[in-house]
């Protein structure tokens, strides 16, 4: 009888200890360690200045847990950020601009930011380790802080794991941006629910305020327009979680419809089958210093205007070195795109608000991927060590290589690599070739008409010419748009048609920021390519160039607020052609993907493409139009399988 009562009493006091331990267990998971408030000090001047934790006197890691606020104090003389990016390149967190106060107190402190499981996890925490979060100074990239970051119970969760490998998998997932408008109306419409979604969230809003307001961190240095752009957009699809599809102004048929559908429709179908207004047509701009929030607007020009910017990119890819190519693109078909859309599209402090800034941008962007797969030039090496403003510590040289990023596009241009050493000539340097313009030439005070004077007559030539002007600005005041015509001093905007031989195209100067600043390199700016054809259309000696200078409103805007300085003709000479010339049948083609993806059939489908059209061309460049995209489901295991039909043609 003793030795049962010995034996229940063993038995009671295993069950309390399993209790106890149950007990703790329930409290370990349901109750957290206490949390604090983590002061984090900004002391120095400008740029120098850095983060200083509790109990520092230097830049030292800070200690936290999941749970605790940090709350940074500007003490400098400063505007700072603390900003964060994980390695996906989306926002962990951001303090925003903490106003210096002439370092003395009271001080300016940030909102307090929650340091959140999430953000331990995307920095790869795992149960019972430290994460490292690092972080930066939105103005001043060089300044830099680290947080080391524990658990506050070391407990993971099945949810933080697959948080884990969802970023994981997104960031080595290959993303295909493709031409807007081969875009099936099922695709188009799915894509328009992801901007729905962003513009909704305010993640869209805190994107696009990197360009201009309120951050301000774009042209201020214009020999990284590409790198900076690049890094620009692949935030943007982070946001969107896929590939920004691009808009080719540069296509023949842009010519004719302008912008695409996809941007102007005023409402869409969406895949739960409601309506809804259109993403891609307008979103929500507030910015404090332009007035009251409201939607963007566009004011688009004539579609035929688009043509002399598709010269300007053949024109571009002519140059020897990339220095002058992203010069011949930033100052010519960018910018002048920008403004010919215009409204917001031609300030740069409102561009990135409208929709179709990402869709010119990704454009913009496959110009440069084309340069790159045609062998062309990288940036030198002193602008690949730069920063990217916003980005850091990311720089130039981080965004070369695409595929590495994690997305290509479904066509690129095709170079010839035979050009000629040296392909420009300045033409003030040639007997008895072209004149070169001197200053703009008033005929009188009140002239509102900027007239470019030649001194001989052009020679005939198949090279194309450029148009250079000189003055322009990195942050011009004001957006312009010019019309160009030979041998017509009176033109006005009306002379400006597709059947006025002395018509010679247009161009913009992108600005709008009010605080224009001087740039850097060469004076001149090559704005314009004409065709090679020009005199012959023509037909007469060119005695004169007209350049009529207007506003948003295609008003005339006055010769003080014209700022070239100068102007003249420049000939480019090549041994080959920039483009192939076009294969115009068209073929049709069949892809497949058993793991349902529309990515994968659709590649597949251009790859057996260019196996058949390009087997003698591989530097060619295959346009395609998508036909039908089908799934099929069967098997006993369910196998599903997406087919998509292309029709294809070298262009």
């Amino acid at each position: 009888m003793s030795a049962q009562r010995d034996e229940l009493m063993r038995l009671r006091r295993r069950v309390s200890v399993i209790s106890l331990v149950g007990m703790l267990a329930s409290f370990l998971l349901l109750t957290k360690v206490s949390a604090e408030e983590i002061l984090i000090r900004i002391v120095g001047s400008g740029g120098a200045a850095k983060y200083v934790g509790p109990g520092q006197d230097s830049t030292d890691t800070v200690k936290v847990k999941v749970g605790d606020k940090v709350i940074w104090q500007n003490e400098g003389n400063r505007n700072h950020t603390a900003t964060s990016f994980d390695s996906t390149g989306a926002l962990t967190f951001d303090t925003g601009s903490i106003a210096h106060h002439n370092a003395a107190p009271p001080f300016n402190q940030s909102s307090p930011i929650e340091i959140t499981a999430s953000m331990f996890a995307n920095a790869g925490g795992t149960s019972g380790g430290a994460a490292v979060i690092n972080y930066y100074c939105d103005f001043h990239g060089e300044m830099e802080g680290k947080l080391e970051v524990r658990e506050s119970n070391p407990i993971v969760t099945p949810l933080m794991e697959n948080v884990v490998e969802a970023t994981t998998a997104a960031a080595t997932a290959t993303r295909i941006r493709r031409d807007i408008t081969a875009l099936s109306l099922v695709e188009l419409n799915a894509y328009r629910d992801a901007w729905r979604r962003i513009q909704t969230s305010g993640a869209f809003q805190s994107v696009a305020g990197y360009h201009g307001c309120p951050r301000f961190l774009c042209h201020a240095d214009e020999s990284i327009f590409f790198p900076w752009h690049r890094e620009y957009l692949l935030r943007l699809e982070t946001a969107l979680g896929g590939p920004v599809h691009y808009w080719d102004w540069s296509a023949r048929s842009a010519t004719s419809i302008g912008i695409p559908s996809a941007f102007t429709a005023s409402t869409y179908v969406s895949s739960d089958g409601r309506s809804y207004s259109n993403p891609l047509r307008s979103t929500l701009f507030r910015c404090p210093s332009s007035g009251p929030s409201r939607f963007t607007s566009r004011i688009p020009r004539s579609p035929s205007l688009l043509a002399s910017y598709a010269l300007g990119v053949r024109n571009a890819y002519l140059a020897a070195t990339f220095t002058p190519f992203s010069d011949s693109i930033n100052f010519g078909p960018h910018g002048s795109v920008h403004v010919w859309v215009n409204g917001d599209m031609r300030s740069t402090v409102n561009a990135a608000y409208d929709p179709i800034f990402w869709a010119h941008h990704a454009n913009i962007d496959r110009v440069w991927a084309s340069w790159q797969a045609g062998g062309k030039p990288n940036p030198p090496a002193t602008t690949l060590s730069k920063p990217l403003p916003g980005f850091a510590p990311k720089t130039a040289a981080s965004v070369l290589n695409m595929n590495s990023l994690g997305y290509s596009y479904d066509r690129l241009d095709a170079l010839s690599v035979n050009f000629t050493e040296g392909v420009t000539e300045s033409l003030s340097q040639a007997e008895g070739s072209m004149g070169v313009g001197k200053s703009f030439a008033v005929t009188s005070p009140d002239s509102t008409t900027a007239e470019l004077r030649l001194e001989s007559t052009v020679p005939q030539s198949e090279a194309p010419v450029q148009l250079l002007v000189g003055g322009i600005q990195a942050h011009p005041k004001q957006s312009l748009f010019v019309y160009v015509f030979a041998n017509q001093p009176n033109a006005s905007v009306e002379d400006a048609q597709p059947g006025n031989p002395r018509f010679l195209g247009t161009f913009g100067v992108f600005g709008g920021s009010g605080d224009p600043v001087a740039h850097d390199g060469p004076s001149e700016r090559a704005v314009l390519s004409l065709p090679p054809d020009f005199q012959q259309r023509i037909g007469a000696e060119i005695k004169e160039v007209t350049l009529v200078v207007v506003d948003e409103s295609d008003s005339i805007v006055s010769r003080e607020q014209i700022p070239f300085n100068s102007a003249r003709l420049q000939l480019l000479e090549t041994s080959a052609s920039v483009l192939q010339p076009a294969h115009k049948s068209w073929k049709s083609f069949e892809g497949t993907s058993s793991r349902e993806s529309y990515d994968e059939a659709y590649q597949d489908a251009v790859n057996k493409a260019y196996a058949d059209l390009a087997k003698n061309r591989p530097d060619a460049l295959i346009e395609t139009r998508v036909q039908s995209v089908e799934g099929t489901r069967g098997g006993i295991a369910g196998v599903r399988r997406l087919t998509v039909k292309i029709k294809a043609r070298l262009q």
